[in-house]
């Protein structure tokens, strides 16, 4: 791909994208898929950004009918030069997510990890984790249905109206959410987790069906 418009020039070098699965049963549907994508080039007249090729593989199997996959990509080097600031390089990028289901419960895991990011300060082996833990799939299963198949007659209002009861099957208990990162800088380490936690109503009742957001931040605890 190579388009220039007004000095503008946007690149892409050699791509390969191939995808293959198995669509027989639509309750248990599979799909691979690899890609590598050329080096791309954008260019304007104040900034000229470099990205070396991004590689990368995934696969998704359908899980009563919620997609549960697995992805990674990653690029050796993405520099941006611009004409008002500094100069940025980010080197040996890589993303990944990593899902699983085990007692009819969503686990997933979303990394990022960065070599050496290069600007106004230089900082090492950099790393975000998020976590979604403990989602049943029952509940996905519910709020996918009703986003997939919105009703045009419905005003936005009416359709968060039906979306609340839904919600209220993903809050089950033991939901966990977590937040980890670490990065060197300054000759020094930086690190950081969030761990929250969501405990259900002891009463029977669900979190949309209590009366005040005070009574709702009780049923969770955070660690930091």
């Amino acid at each position: 791909i190579d388009i220039e418009n007004d000095g503008a020039q946007f690149k892409v070098g050699k791509t390969l994208i191939s995808f293959a699965g198995d669509f027989k049963n639509p309750q248990s549907s599979n799909m691979t898929g690899e890609f590598n994508i050329g080096a791309i080039s954008i260019k304007d007249a104040t900034t000229d950004v470099a990205i070396d090729p991004l590689t990368g593989k995934m696969d998704q199997t359908l899980v009563d009918s919620v997609p549960v996959g697995n992805m990674n990509l990653a690029t050796k080097k993405i520099s941006i030069q611009n004409s008002m600031g500094f100069p940025i390089a980010l080197e040996n990028l890589s993303i990944e997510q990593k899902q699983i289901v085990t007692d009819k419960k969503l686990n997933t895991l979303v990394a990022m990890r960065l070599d050496k990011f290069t600007g106004p300060i230089e900082v090492n082996n950099s790393v975000y984790q998020v976590e979604f833990n403990n989602i049943p799939l029952e509940g996905l299963k519910k709020i996918l249905e009703l986003m997939s198949n919105p009703d045009a007659q419905v005003s936005p209002e009416q359709q968060m109206a039906a979306l609340l009861p839904a919600l209220s099957n993903i809050m089950v208990d033991g939901i966990q959410f977590k937040l980890g990162l670490g990065s060197e800088l300054m000759e020094g380490k930086l690190t950081g987790d969030f761990n929250l936690l969501y405990r259900a109503p002891t009463d029977g009742k669900t979190i949309v069906e209590l009366e005040s957001p005070e009574q709702m931040l009780a049923l969770f605890s955070a660690e930091l």
